[in-house]
């Protein structure tokens, strides 16, 4: 849930940098930060990788560190989902 809430946040900072530097880019400005997030997400749950080396990895780390790394990917697609969800919002309604 507080994962969640700073995604909020950064939302509101991304409303507030479109209002600042250009009122007409706060889809891009969503958009960019809630794909990168979710991007960071995939990457560190290692969802972009073949299914041999998905394997090595799989016994070359220990349970905790496999915990960590998923509780990281987690609260990193959290974060990205307010901004990526504004941003399709706007796309469809604004």
């Amino acid at each position: 849930m507080k994962a969640f809430l700073i995604g909020v946040g950064l939302a509101i900072l991304a409303v507030l940098a479109s209002l600042l530097f250009g009122p007409g880019q706060l889809q891009s400005y969503l958009f960019i930060t809630g794909a990168v997030l979710i991007g960071l997400s995939v990457i560190i749950s290692g969802a972009a990788v073949s299914g041999d080396r998905m394997r090595a990895n799989h016994y070359s780390e220990t349970t905790a560190d496999r915990r960590q790394r998923f509780s990281w990917s987690v609260k990193l697609l959290l974060a990205g989902v307010p901004s990526l969800a504004g941003a399709v919002l706007l796309h469809y309604f604004g």
